[in-house]
């Protein structure tokens, strides 16, 4: 009875119950004092076995364990590694035959969709959409092409399966997996490179250990000479990636790390207790402290652990990751009994070591999940990149019809930035159709557009194949140059500028043997210095300015039929046999020249230098860099942008595979070639990168703010609520585990140096209701604070001061319940001699798991997960700060053995790279997907612009090889505006000013042009055409609308000119009547207008007062039909002031007669 009522007290307050008398009455007897006593078969009974260390009774393990067998045999080795090596071989066959099946299963479903793409029945099979024919599925079997111009978003959509996720297209499964291969080698190796850091600690601690043997160290020279042939092929697949040298060295990692725990690269249990248990190493100490030995051990499970969650980086593909299940069923479950078969170690009982198999297990799905997660984002990235290829390739195919190939990569980079360049040796040469106007009259709308389109499209031709570069076509002029490109101005400056002229002459004579008796062409030429660059962002044109392309046109006017007329200028360059072949006119009067001296050149009689050209077919546009045009002749640049082109899809499994067009397919190779190299330019002419967050290189000031909006609300909002709540969950789940082992302990028995023993329980459940607690009110705060989601930078400062005070609050309730750390324990151990794995040792693994999954929970930032290093050496160094502050404490040692703190620390450094390269990955995505949207809006904006909108929508719906369609337009009005004294500002700017300047005055006109929704028609150097016309040049006709946007385009320049203080004002000419609309030739292709209107309308801009708006009669009278018809169309009052005088004058000096205008003119006057 007395002994059950000692019994009884020590079960209700423990701390009572000390001293030998204590011991005695519990039936042990034998007692020694500093010496262990015998339990009696009494006191078995009782209770469980006890020992006393002079300070109280405590209960001891039921098992003692067992060191086992000495390793200093070879034999013992060898029956290990041998079984070791078996078991790791079977994992490897297990992992290698279901990657197998599972590719064998993907062929067969491939075989199997294809038999069903070439099946008969019309009947909806499975595989199909159901819907009047096959899915995507049905191009799996067309090869390694990918029709990019056909993609949909079902087939960018990514199949998530329980093995992995695939594209539904297999084409572009496929596609994926060889773009992306290198890249996904080359981050794997560079993860191999950050894990076998890791185990740099553990050869230092190995090999600076003085109570191992002499082989022992020579063993780790062996371990290091390894780890420096993995890190040495790691580092070569960083640079080098190789599928065949990346997978062994895979494996060899699968097979390094498990091995760092065993003999002979590291210390077995009999080892460490019979060489070390009296060593004075600090690393051995700590390391005999913890029972740290075996794949048991807490470095071991640690070192597991990190190299499982570094997986997800290492592994190329997600459905690799299913081969760690393997890992660990053969490696450490199946090296763990081969352990304790061949030396009969029990340090670790089974309980133990099934509780780190489960550890594992449940970090390797968070490995899965974080795996699942990154593929996804990769994925989404290379979903956008493909995007943004297919939107900037359709981007370049439009601007190879509008701007020479040199100018598209700096439009792409840099699309707000002026593109200028001064060029001092230019040839331009102007040819127009002869008296077009009875052409006009002889044929129809359509007849005349089919005329225009087959002599443009001949002179394109021949553009081509003498290397002359195509400028523009006004009406029936054609506008073209040789030395504006690169290419041409290295040839000039080596060799002069007469090789120019010889292809600029050979063309211009090819081109006058295409006349006939009923057409005849006026051509002129001159050379000198211009400025050349792209006007407009909306519609980007490249123009040359100065007075070389005015004197080129002057010479035009003033030419002969069938000639080719220029000056002294050309003259001079050209060589000598050309200089036989023209003749001298003498002078010529030119507007705003005077009389300068004249040169022509026609083709002699049965010249055979033209070569007889086909018509019809494939035309492709490509000579040294001159402008290319990659369409065919049935179709337009708005067909070619605007419309999905069909692709075909075959499947074929041999010689029965459907042929494509080889033309077609040529020019689709050329084309790629070219715009492949055109990104290539523009990536070797990208800016520095950075080795720290290279992805922020070219992030504006706005594009931070957004992608932080971005980031704030794609990654760290989204599913937060979800994320909170689970964590909440865990930390429940993990604690109700502890708590169980708290109350079976009785933790709070053991002291502890901050607080009394018996808070012990009550520090650790306010701590983790704290942990839950903040969970919990995040969770809430999702939900109805809206300014979470609409403040990133606060709401991210919160939520890392939240997980940085989970972290401590983590830490503090672990170090509550932890009792291996005491003196108490230790004293414990060392008298009763007991070598056990501590029962608290898998709180320390717990802590490590969830201080890792409180770092990894929420997508941070590089920065913000960087402060979890800070963090980590502050938990840490909390015990050793302690003990030095209060030296007369008892002394505050930590959970962790030295090598458990380094791997901690690598794990958060680890995580902080891993942060760093998640931070870049999604800034690229940003950036891709922002480039996709821009590009995207670019395009809709070009085409949108590119030509009137209805006849954009009528282009969709013709035939292919159908013609081109052609309008009659009875009720047009038009304006044209001229920038008076801007040549002579221009010849005092530099080129970029120059440029800039008209991108500035035709920009406000664009905004005008919205303003009063008038089509832009073109523009001629610093000429700007609109107007507006019954459907489909415009939705709606107002004339009024027209001349109050000629008043506001005055406005404009005059506001721009006082801004900068230049003498620059504009004079605009507006006239109404009928015209034709219609597109023409194959390369440059636009909507023109074409008709006696237009020539009107530049005589009236040319005869204009400066900063006013003259109009013909015929656009007055309309004016006050409109007028009269609704008083209010007008939004000011506009006032017709008589033109006085009887006749025109230019400001150069050139006469027009007012018949020639159609009547008296009118200048506009409003209030």
């Amino acid at each position: 009875s007395a002994r059950r009522a000692v019994a009884r007290s020590w079960r209700a307050s423990p701390a009572n119950v000390t001293g030998p008398d204590s011991c005695k009455a519990l039936g042990c007897a034998g007692y020694v004092p500093g010496a262990s006593c015998q339990c009696t078969a009494k006191c078995a009974e009782l209770q469980n076995c006890c020992r006393d260390y002079a300070e109280r009774c405590i209960p001891m393990k039921t098992h003692a364990g067992t060191v086992g067998l000495s390793v200093n045999t070879d034999w013992v080795l060898v029956r290990f590694w041998a079984l070791a090596l078996l078991c790791f071989g079977l994992g490897v066959f297990v992992v290698s035959l279901s990657f197998n099946l599972s590719g064998t299963h993907r062929v067969l479903k491939q075989v199997f969709r294809c038999l069903d793409a070439v099946s008969v029945d019309d009947e909806p099979q499975e595989g199909h959409d159901g819907q009047g024919g096959p899915d995507s599925h049905a191009s799996d079997c067309d090869g390694d092409k990918l029709p990019e111009d056909g993609l949909s978003q079902q087939d960018f959509k990514t199949v998530y399966e329980w093995w992995g996720m695939h594209f539904k297209d297999p084409v572009l499964e496929n596609k994926w997996s060889a773009r992306t291969a290198h890249a996904r080698i080359s981050d794997g190796a560079v993860a191999c490179v950050a894990a076998i850091s890791m185990v740099g600690v553990v050869v230092y601690a190995v090999a600076q250990t003085r109570c191992v043997h002499f082989s022992s160290r020579i063993t780790t020279w062996v371990n290091l000479f390894i780890a420096m042939v993995l890190l040495g092929a790691s580092v070569t697949c960083v640079y080098f990636p190789s599928e065949r040298l990346f997978w062994p060295t895979v494996l060899g990692f699968f097979l390094y790390f498990p091995a760092q725990c065993l003999p002979p690269f590291g210390m077995s249990c009999e080892e460490l207790r019979n060489l070390c248990s009296g060593s004075q190493d600090p690393w051995m100490v700590q390391q005999y402290h913890h029972v740290d030995c075996s794949m048991q051990g807490q470095t071991c499970v640690q070192l597991l652990m990190t190299w499982i969650l570094i997986t997800p980086w290492v592994m190329p593909r997600v459905e690799h990751m299913h081969g760690i299940w393997a890992w660990i069923l053969c490696v450490f479950v199946g090296w763990t009994m081969s352990y304790r078969r061949v030396l009969g170690e029990t340090v670790y009982d089974v309980e133990e070591t099934v509780y780190r198999v489960v550890l594992l297990s449940g970090v390797l799905l968070i490995a899965c999940h974080t795996k699942y997660m990154l593929e996804r984002g990769h994925r989404t990235k290379f979903k956008h990149d493909v995007q943004q290829a297919e939107s900037t390739k359709r981007m370049f195919a439009i601007l190879e019809f509008m701007v020479p190939p040199h100018v598209i990569p700096p439009m792409l980079t840099n699309a707000e930035d002026p593109i200028a360049e001064s060029i001092n040796h230019v040839s331009i040469l102007f040819l127009v159709i002869d008296d077009f106007d009875r052409h006009t009259r002889e044929r129809t709308p359509t007849q005349l557009l089919l005329f225009l389109n087959e002599q443009f499209t001949s002179f394109d031709k021949i553009c081509v194949e003498n290397g002359v570069t195509k400028i523009e076509t006004v009406g029936e002029e054609y506008v073209a140059c040789v030395g504006v490109l690169p290419d041409d101005v290295r040839l000039c400056e080596e060799r002069g500028h007469d090789p120019l002229l010889d292809r600029l002459f050979t063309a211009a004579r090819q081109l006058l043997e295409l006349q006939g008796e009923n057409v005849k062409y006026k051509m002129g030429l001159h050379t000198g210095p211009i400025v050349a660059g792209v006007i407009g962002t909306k519609l980007p044109r490249y123009r040359l300015f100065g007075d070389t392309i005015n004197s080129a046109g002057r010479m035009m006017q003033k030419g002969l039929p069938g000639q080719v007329q220029f000056g002294e200028a050309t003259y001079a360059d050209m060589g000598p046999e050309w200089k036989r072949l023209v003749s001298y006119r003498g002078e010529v009067e030119m507007k705003g020249k005077g009389f300068v001296k004249a040169y022509t050149f026609a083709p002699k009689s049965g010249n055979d230098g033209g070569r007889q050209r086909r018509g019809g077919g494939r035309m492709q546009v490509s000579f040294r860099g001159t402008i290319t045009a990659h369409l065919y002749t049935d179709g337009s640049i708005a067909q070619a942008s605007v419309l999905k082109v069909p692709v075909k899809k075959e499947c074929a499994f041999s010689a029965g595979e459907v042929e494509q067009d080889e033309h077609r397919d040529s020019a689709d190779r050329d084309f790629t070639m070219r715009f492949e190299d055109t990104l290539q330019s523009m990536r070797e002419k990208s800016g520095r990168h950075w080795w720290l967050l290279r992805e922020t290189e070219g992030f504006t000031t706005d594009m931070e703010r957004e992608w932080q909006q971005w980031q704030h609300d794609s990654a760290l909002t989204y599913k937060a609520q979800r994320r909170f709540a689970l964590m909440a969950l865990l930390v429940m789940g993990i604690s109700a585990i502890e708590l169980h082992f708290v109350v079976k302990i009785q933790v709070w028995r053991y002291p502890h140096p901050l607080y009394k023993s018996r808070w012990r329980w009550a520090v650790y459940i306010f701590s983790r209701m704290l942990v839950v607690l903040l969970q919990m009110l995040w969770w809430h705060a999702m939900s109805t604070m809206e300014c979470i989601r609409t403040s990133p930078k606060k709401t991210q400062a919160v939520l890392m001061l939240t997980i940085c005070t989970s972290v401590m609050l983590l830490y503090i309730g672990y170090d509550a319940i932890l009792f291996s750390d005491t003196s108490a324990y230790r004293n414990y151990v060392r008298f009763t001699n007991n070598f056990r794995s501590p029962e608290d040792q898998f709180l320390s693994l717990n802590f490590v798991l969830l201080y890792y999954i409180s770092m990894r929970t929420h997508n941070l930032t590089f920065y913000q997960s960087f402060c979890f290093v800070p963090l980590t050496v502050l938990i840490v160094a909390l015990p050793q700060i302690y003990s030095w502050s209060h030296p007369e404490s008892d002394k505050w040692e930590t959970a962790f053995s030295d090598k458990a703190v380094f791997l901690l620390l690598s794990q958060t450094l680890i995580n902080a790279a891993i942060s760093h390269e998640d931070e870049n990955k999604s800034r690229a995505r940003f950036k891709a997907q922002r480039a996709v949207k821009i590009t995207s809006t670019r395009t809709k904006d070009i085409l949108d612009k590119l030509m009137p909108p209805l006849v954009v929508e009528e282009l969709r719906n013709i035939r292919p090889g159908a013609a081109l369609p052609s309008h009659q337009y009875r009720h047009a009005t038009i304006a044209q505006s001229d920038l008076c004294g801007f040549t002579k500002l221009a010849s005092t700017k530099k080129p970029t000013e120059v440029v800039t300047f008209m991108g500035e005055l035709f920009g406000a006109f664009d905004v005008l042009t919205d303003k009063w929704q008038v089509c832009k028609v073109e523009t001629i150097g610093d000429a700007y055409i609109a107007g507006m016309a019954e459907k489909p040049l415009t939705r709606t006709n107002s004339p009024i609308a027209v001349v109050q946007f000629g008043l506001d385009m005055v406005r404009a320049v005059d506001v721009w000119a006082r801004h900068l203080g230049v003498d620059v004002a504009c004079r605009v000419g507006v006239h109404y009547g009928e015209c034709i609309g219609g597109i023409v030739g194959n390369a440059m292709q636009r909507y023109h207008l074409f008709g006696n209107l237009l020539v009107v309308m530049d005589t009236l801009e040319a005869t204009s007062v400066e900063g006013r708006v003259q109009v013909s009669t015929a656009c007055k009278e309309e004016v006050e039909r409109q007028l009269r018809d609704d008083p209010g169309a007008s939004a000011e009052r506009i006032i017709f002031v008589t033109r006085a005088g009887d006749e025109l004058k230019t400001s150069k000096g050139e006469v027009h007669t007012f018949e020639e205008v159609g009547g008296t003119t009118y200048l506009i006057d409003s209030d």
